[in-house]
């Protein structure tokens, strides 16, 4: 499975993200605080099939990923999670895609909740063909002042990097 795109609105209520995947690595960066650890949880929370980790720990709008197997939508709404799933593989005895969707209570205390975010998440990782891997790497730099003697617009960056050429 290939990792093609991802869309997060709202993120932390702050950021906004599109990011088109390269096949190859893929690097994450910007300042202090705005959003990269965050970003790659809500992902792995996705793609490993754990969504109701993300309930408690991630403020967002929307989120979309498209994959080289599936795609997920969720939406955060008042009290509730809307969520599209679409596999994109198409099985050998059948020609149409596999399509669902449904809703859970952010409010996660009922069975019935515990089964519809079970249900997503079994869709996801019946879909998996292999392992992710998501390193972090932080480095500490000199230049760094106390005082914010400017203002810097948080975003989050996605670098490609295929051998030895970034594009």
């Amino acid at each position: 499975m290939k990792l093609k795109r991802v869309s997060i609105k709202g993120l932390n209520n702050k950021v906004d993200c599109d990011f088109e995947f390269h096949d190859d690595i893929n690097v994450v960066t910007g300042m202090n605080g705005c959003g990269k650890t965050t970003f790659l949880k809500m992902l792995w929370y996705v793609i490993s099939g754990n969504i109701e980790r993300i309930i408690p720990e991630i403020n967002f709008e929307s989120f979309k990923l498209e994959t080289s197997h599936f795609s997920v939508y969720l939406r955060n709404k008042v009290n509730a999670i809307e969520w599209k799933y679409s596999n994109s593989l198409i099985d050998s005895q059948s020609e149409s895609e596999i399509e669902t969707s449904g809703s859970f209570d952010t409010n996660i205390n009922s069975r019935t909740e515990i089964k519809n975010i079970e249900e997503l998440n079994k869709l996801i990782v019946s879909n998996q063909t292999a392992s992710l891997f998501f390193p972090t790497f932080r480095r500490i730099e000199g230049g760094y002042s106390m005082t914010n003697s400017r203002r810097v617009r948080k975003q989050i960056w996605l670098f490609w990097v295929h051998g030895d050429k970034r594009s």
